[in-house]
């Protein structure tokens, strides 16, 4: 029935201005007079407190104008919506169509249109009110999301949105670099970091229908050193190193810029894991999981060390209180050849530090040794100094948890699946892994001993340790040698020692001569 009645109106409007200002008196003359509204007490009224560019804010449906105008002496003003057909109809104008109208179009249009009715007139528009809807929120951990925004939020508006409502701890590695917006069927990503940091991107004002797809992200960049933004970093596809020292602000002074390493993974192991490059070279781009370090003063006194099997071996900053296994979790983690139950933790200040008695015994030659002391000799040989060895899983997850200090040095060794039986065996060889197997289960699968068996047998672990043991039941690992001592080379074993250990003697006294001489 209105909107019969506003046609109506519109009809009586398309005659003379006298003729208006009739019907606007005869047909409004009560309601003229009590129209006049009072913009601060509109109960609709929503604040806008966001800046509005007119040229790029598009006019929709729910949008709402304040429109005051007067033809001769009879005023008119009041709050006109946005229809769902994009349309809004004025007493006196009739309908007028905005679809798809920038906000200066809408006003530039209808201002057109009623200066072509009116000549003598005067008219005022103003948007009081945005818009609201729900955009779609998809790959969150707490699954699909609503999200109640308006024109003039952008991508990153309604990113924080959502940090707030979902879990934050469920989704503390959420994408930022790689947030995919869909606008009707075309998708593009968003790098939000970048837009942050450097003002650079895109980072549209949303619409209706638009859906945002985010995700938990597993490739990521380690950057450390001489950088202002120093940390972990999501890890963007066709990033190039320069772009990427930027998004991370930059470097710092007094860098080292001819000495950047990138530790990277290497998946056929045929190029060196290790890159050095200068300050020339920072166009090359940059892989997942690239552990980069940026050389500045001193700053190789902060530094550690990992090998072996872990996916980015190379230098690490050093962190404070930084254990063993956090650095592993930066290095990438294991690799899939890795064995989790070993590890070995070096230190070559301590491995610097000389051992007194060892080079007291070096000097008493070999055939005046007493049995302590060739016991000893052989006891240091099988041990690597400046070493913590583990070859145990509850030992391990000891050394897992230790704090580590500067210039230390981590190994992960390869994972074998295998036990050696060797020695006074019938069919000495490499038998299947066998978690729980005692040694004499290996034994047995290896044909017993043999009749030259001298009853002694020992476990050489990976680490080249010679162990006794002590009983049947003692544990044994994978890639771990199993030896049972025979009768002829007992012997042989200790004569092999001992001219070793004449060879290290006679290189020492050779050492202590020439040290005395200069």
């Amino acid at each position: 029935m209105n909107f019969i009645f506003l046609i109506i109106i519109s009809f009586l409007f398309t005659q003379d201005n006298s003729f208006d200002k009739w019907n606007l008196e005869k047909l409004y003359s009560n309601q003229l007079k009590n129209k006049q509204i009072n913009l601060q007490n509109h109960k609709n009224v929503n604040p806008i407190n966001n800046p509005i560019i007119l040229e790029e804010y598009i006019v929709g449906p729910g949008d709402e104008f304040f429109i005051s105008f007067s033809v001769n002496d009879i005023v008119f003003s009041d709050y006109i919506v946005i229809s769902q057909l994009n349309d809004i109809v004025i007493p006196g104008i009739g309908m007028i169509n905005l679809e798809k109208l920038s906000l200066k179009e809408s006003y530039d249009k209808i201002k057109s249109i009623f200066a072509k009715k009116y000549t003598d007139s005067n008219l005022d528009i103003t948007l009081t009110n945005i818009r609201k809807f729900y955009i779609n929120i998809f790959g969150t951990n707490s699954g699909p999301t609503k999200i109640l925004t308006n024109p003039l939020d952008k991508v990153s508006d309604v990113y924080e949105k959502i940090i707030k409502q979902i879990n934050i701890k469920e989704d503390y590695n959420l994408t930022y670099r790689n947030v995919v917006l869909k606008r009707k069927s075309n998708f593009y990503n968003i790098d939000l970091l970048e837009y942050k940091r450097l003002g650079l991107g895109n980072n549209p004002q949303l619409l209706e229908g638009d859906e945002i797809y985010l995700k938990n992200y597993t490739k990521y960049i380690d950057i450390y050193g001489g950088i202002n933004s120093p940390g972990r970093y999501e890890y963007k596809k066709n990033e190039r190193l320069a772009d990427f020292i930027a998004v991370c602000g930059g470097f710092k002074n007094d860098i080292e810029t001819e000495k950047i390493k990138i530790s990277r993974f290497i998946k056929n192991k045929e190029l060196p894991s290790e890159i050095t490059i200068n300050n020339d070279s920072l166009d090359i781009f940059i892989n997942e999981y690239d552990h980069i370090i940026i050389p500045e003063k001193d700053f190789s006194k902060k530094m550690v060390f990992i090998n072996g099997e872990v996916k980015i071996p190379g230098y690490y900053f050093l962190e404070e209180n930084m254990t063993v296994y956090e650095l592993i979790l930066k290095a990438g983690g294991y690799t899939d050849s890795a064995d989790k139950n070993k590890i070995i933790l070096n230190n070559d200040i301590l491995g610097d530090i000389k051992d007194l008695e060892l080079a007291r015994i070096n000097l008493i030659p070999p055939q005046n040794r007493s049995l302590s002391e060739i016991s000893y000799i052989q006891s240091r040989s099988l041990i690597e100094k400046g070493s913590v060895i583990s070859n145990n899983k509850e030992f391990t997850s000891e050394v897992l948890a230790y704090n580590l200090n500067i210039d230390d040095k981590v190994y992960i060794p390869v994972l074998i699946s295998y036990v050696e039986v060797i020695g006074a065996i019938e069919y000495p060889g490499r038998y299947p892994y066998v978690d729980g197997q005692s040694i004499e289960d290996y034994i047995k699968n290896a044909g017993g001993k043999t009749n030259k068996s001298r009853g002694n047998i020992y476990i050489v672990n990976s680490f080249n340790q010679k162990i006794k043991v002590s009983s049947k039941f003692t544990e044994i690992y994978n890639g771990e040698t199993i030896f049972v001592e025979t009768k002829e080379n007992f012997n042989t074993w200790n004569k092999l020692k001992e001219s070793m250990s004449l060879i290290g003697q006679l290189a020492t006294l050779i050492a202590v001569i020439q040290s005395a001489s200069n």
